[in-house]
């Protein structure tokens, strides 16, 4: 027996090197990075005291902060408990820690195999000399500069808290905006504030749970943009009238304020700004006013007086990322769990990543006129939306009123207080399969609600409206606004879309489609509505051209159909880049001597486009198609021949 308690030793296995001799030593048998990092912690030790004794209080905490986390990949290693693939990751930023400290502090850089140190008394000087250069210890004559520049960048956004005394249910949209366009250019992030905050003290901190989102596909144009904000629309959830004391057993969504918040600093990276908590403070105004409040609080920020100090606000906080949104994912895992809210860009980003399936409608809710129908005072407009599939039945939870926020099966705007002519321009996504797209459409109800509503909403609806999300042409609705006919309310036609289908929705198409009189339905000519919608997809498309090549079987003129290839935008042909090719040679297989040239041609405009940077990525899905799918015996001999003839053209 020994004379240490038994929970205080650890028997480690080991290697003795000069055994019997007085230069024996004893080297445990631990893993290399475990040894390194335990010899780099004590000499950091006394450099990191040095380091705030010198007053460099920047260098000190960033030390601190990266020893604190090899003291955790040293134990997390030593623990016995990990995957290869999890101690492998670990050792990684273990050496970049280590590389970085070493390079900050002027310390010698470690030249490594496979991430382990080499050992200079068993290597040549000449291996020796190529690891320093393989590690970057020794730099190389500069060679001509290649542009290597990162095109993915995203916000890393969190909600810390908020601080206003609403009373009631709140929801809160953040989102981003360009001022010099005026306009939104991502997608709405929300997040829900419950009821129960209303009995806390009138601004006291309320934290708030699930409120962390990226907003992603940010490109150069938003990063070099000297104005842009993060802006938040406040809803109140709950009575008509606030200061009412009559109790109602239905909830509307009524506007309640807003806050501004210039991150020029953020897109310009300045450190400061990543590292600090931001305050938003919220600005009220009249109802008529909210549809441009965002914009009167901008004015103000760029005056010289700027904003009135307050007290009620949102305190935020954010961070500027760069490279691909998986990768970051991958290796931050803390920062990103499972089910975090990703805002996406309204639009297709800079670049466009092989395997980005969308399928996403923006539609907007713009504005709207109603008569008052004798009434002395306008009326309240509530908006309804839902989507109605090929089959005439709901489509459900398939609306979105921002990230983070549960799918819907109808959405209901806000309500503006007797207005006869209420401006929402508040945008939802639609998220439906592909397949299901044919056939579907958006139905849009119009209800007049009063302060104290106790029957159904739906018994309230006047009017409807409605719009094809497909064309018969099999294209997707167009982007842009849209006025949309509105029909009298009546429950057989209203819930029954079979007895609608064949009406015009759009009042463009009035005068030009044929119904019959049992399908006529009453028009509310006084009454106008209209929509922008936005349909982001890379399954469908709005572009005739490509419909006709992708459906080049069902054309009579494959001449014309090849042609109208070299009209088709770019991100319509990479969306459709397998299918396309697939397209061109099943034509060339038709005839080579009738349509060989003009195919070949065609193929070579679309590896053109690929050679775009906004495309790049994209070469890889060819090199994919080359390699895995293509098959075209007969194309192949054609393709062939073709490029010998050229090539000997050219001699």
């Amino acid at each position: 027996k020994g004379i240490f308690p038994a929970s205080y030793v650890c028997l480690k296995e080991s290697d003795v090197d000069y055994r019997g001799t007085s230069y024996e030593v004893v080297i445990p048998k631990e893993d290399a990075i475990v040894k390194e990092m335990t010899s780099v912690l004590r000499e950091w030790s006394a450099i990191w005291k040095q380091q705030y004794v010198e007053n460099k209080l920047q260098l000190f905490v960033a030390l601190r902060k990266i020893m604190w986390d090899m003291v955790e990949y040293r134990q997390q290693l030593l623990s016995g408990t990990l995957t290869q693939d999890q101690m492998d990751e670990i050792k990684e930023k273990a050496i970049h820690n280590i590389d970085w400290g070493n390079s900050k502090m002027g310390l010698d850089l470690v030249p490594r195999i496979n991430g382990e140190m080499v050992d200079a008394d068993s290597c040549s000087v000449v291996h020796l000399y190529q690891e320093e250069v393989a590690s970057g210890t020794i730099k190389r004559a500069p060679k001509a500069k290649t542009k290597n520049v990162t095109t993915q960048h995203h916000i890393y956004f969190n909600m810390n808290s908020f601080m206003c005394n609403v009373e009631e249910s709140c929801e809160v949209f953040f989102s981003l905006y360009n001022g010099k366009s005026s306009k939104f250019f991502s997608e709405r992030f929300m997040v829900s504030i419950g009821k129960h905050f209303s009995n806390q003290k009138v601004n006291q901190l309320q934290k708030v749970s699930n409120s962390t989102c990226v907003f992603t596909d940010l490109g150069s144009v938003e990063l070099r943009s000297t104005d842009t904000y993060l802006v938040a629309h406040l809803i109140r959830v709950g009575k008509m009238l606030p200061e009412s004391k009559k109790v109602s057993s239905v909830s509307y969504r009524r506007p309640y304020g807003c806050a501004v918040l210039d991150i020029v600093d953020l897109l310009q990276g300045k450190e400061e700004i990543e590292n600090s908590e931001l305050f938003m403070p919220i600005q009220f105004t009249s109802e008529t006013e909210f549809l441009t409040i965002h914009e009167s609080i901008i004015k103000k920020l760029q005056s010289k007086n700027g904003l009135p100090e307050s007290s009620t606000g949102i305190y935020v906080s954010m961070r500027l990322l760069h490279g691909e949104l998986e990768k970051i994912q991958q290796e931050n895992p803390l920062l990103f769990p499972e089910g975090i809210a990703v805002a996406r860009k309204l639009g297709f980003p800079e670049i466009i990543m092989p395997g980005d399936v969308r399928n996403d409608v923006y539609v907007t809710i713009e504005k709207g006129e109603f008569e008052k129908s004798g009434k002395t005072t306008a009326k309240n407009v509530e908006v309804s939306m839902s989507v109605i599939g090929a089959n005439g039945r709901l489509i459900e939870d398939c609306i979105y009123l921002g990230a983070g926020g549960k799918p819907c099966t109808e959405y209901e705007s806000f309500i503006y207080y007797h207005n006869s002519s209420p401006k929402w321009n508040e945008t939802v996504k639609v998220r439906i399969p592909s397949d299901k797209f044919v056939g579907s459409l958006l139905r849009f109800g119009f209800r007049h609600v009063s302060k104290f509503e106790e029957k159904h909403k739906e018994l309230k609806t006047f009017a409807f409206s409605f719009v094809k999300l497909m064309g018969e042409d099999e294209t997707t609705l167009p982007d842009g606004s849209h006025e949309l006919c509105m029909y009298k309310f009546d429950s057989n036609s209203y819930f029954d879309s079979k007895a609608f289908i064949n009406m015009p929705s759009l009042v463009s198409e009035v005068g030009n489609m044929k119904y019959s009189q049992m399908e006529r339905l009453s028009r509310s000519s006084k009454d106008s509505f209209s929509v922008r919608t936005l349909v982001c997809s890379t399954k469908l498309t709005q572009n005739v051209d490509l419909v006709g090549v992708l459906k080049w079987r069902k054309q009579s003129n494959l001449q014309a159909v090849v042609n109208s290839l070299f009209k088709i935008d770019g991100e319509e042909i990479v969306k459709f880049l397998q299918d396309i090719f697939d397209a061109l040679f099943s034509i060339l297989n038709e005839s080579v001597e009738e349509y060989g040239n003009l195919v070949f041609q065609a193929m070579v405009h679309v590896i053109w486009i690929l050679s775009k940077q906004k495309y790049q990525h994209f070469q890889a899905v060819l090199n994919t198609y080359i390699e895995k799918h293509f098959s075209a015996t007969i194309a192949y001999k054609y393709v062939t021949e073709v490029m010998e003839f050229l090539k000997s053209s050219t001699e």
